[in-house]
């Protein structure tokens, strides 16, 4: 059994792949790395593949398109240590019948952890006050003139509901909140194992105090989030999205937060990263993120732990924990 590891030398791969890590994988057969700095051309990609059996891959790898794979005679499986991996497998990848797993659940898990102290750090206003402080500047709490919120008891609207927001919903019960959720298609059993309530975009962005965006970026969500919506925003709410920055016409997202009606929270942008000159800087009542809600970095190595696991036991006969399917892996963003 032959690994192909295609990430390169360097940081990036050290943080998914300890030595622990890479014995895990060394365990279920004869891992090659990748000696480069930089990642391997699609050519180069073609030529590495030939008498491997399993690839492993990371970020920025070029996609196994039926020619990177055309003579990848006996590829069984493609474990992807990012989570989506829109841009990595192709369509000619699953026609091969080669599996596919990613750390996409592991990455939501995080992700989800991510917007929850998204929100509390925006709602109690806690840059603010620590910055202050930082700066020997003791504030404290004016009524009306400084208004920090708590998420108890809070209206949480979600747009749409797909790995991430399960988790997100499963770490919101002990708040007390009440959840909203916009989904083209979502099991009457789901909305109620999770006290959840199916509402239109309209009423989710009418009647939340907090919404958060997590749907994948794709043609039929590219600025699903205009002008229009946001419009509908009630004074005072928050907004977060985690998701793409392409999901919302970022252009009227600037102009309603410059009005300062709402605030927000965002952790994606159509452009990473943007400069000082961008519009983005000095927004009022809006925390900027540099695309970081999640993984946290110390579970990188526990996703590269994960996916050997679920190797292991595929080849031992068992079932992959950690599969994405075809239709699944075509709805996700790319990037």
């Amino acid at each position: 059994m032959k690994i192909l590891v295609t990430m390169p030398v360097g940081g990036e791969r050290d943080s998914f792949f300890s030595p622990a890590e890479l014995a895990k994988w060394e365990q279920i057969g004869e891992v090659v790395l990748n000696p480069k700095t930089e990642q391997f051309t699609p050519e180069e990609l073609r030529q590495q593949l030939r008498d491997v059996d399993i690839v492993v891959t990371g970020w920025n790898c070029p996609r196994l398109t039926a020619d990177v794979i055309a003579d990848a005679k006996q590829l069984k499986l493609l474990a992807h240590t990012g989570g989506t991996v829109a841009a990595v497998a192709s369509p000619a990848l699953y026609e091969r019948g080669v599996r596919v797993i990613s750390g996409n659940k592991l990455f939501a898990q995080s992700v989800a952890e991510g917007v929850v102290a998204y929100m509390l750090a925006a709602l109690r206003q806690i840059p603010h006050y620590a910055t202050a402080l930082s700066e020997g500047n003791w504030l404290s709490l004016s009524y009306p003139d400084r208004m920090n919120k708590g998420l108890l008891g809070k209206t949480v609207g979600i747009v749409s509901f797909g790995t991430i927001s399960e988790f997100l919903v499963r770490l919101l019960q002990p708040f007390g909140v009440k959840i909203q959720v916009y989904s083209r298609s979502l099991p009457q059993a789901t909305l109620d194992k999770y006290h959840m309530t199916l509402v239109s975009l309209e009423e989710l962005f009418e009647t939340s105090d907090v919404i958060t965006i997590q749907t994948a970026l794709n043609p039929h969500t590219h600025h699903m989030i205009g002008e229009a919506l946001l419009r509908r925003i009630k004074p005072g709410s928050l907004f977060v999205n985690t998701a793409r920055g392409a999901v919302v016409d970022e252009e009227a997202l600037i102009r309603c937060l410059q009005e300062e009606r709402f605030a927000a929270v965002l952790d994606v942008f159509s452009e990473e990263p943007f400069g000082a000159d961008s519009p983005w800087v000095g927004l009022p009542n809006t925390m900027l993120m540099p695309h970081m809600a999640g993984p946290t970095m110390d579970r990188r190595r526990a996703i590269a732990a994960a996916l050997a696991e679920d190797v292991a036991g595929f080849l031992a006969g068992g079932t992959l924990t950690h599969e994405i399917p075809a239709d699944k892996a075509f709805a996700m963003s790319e990037k």
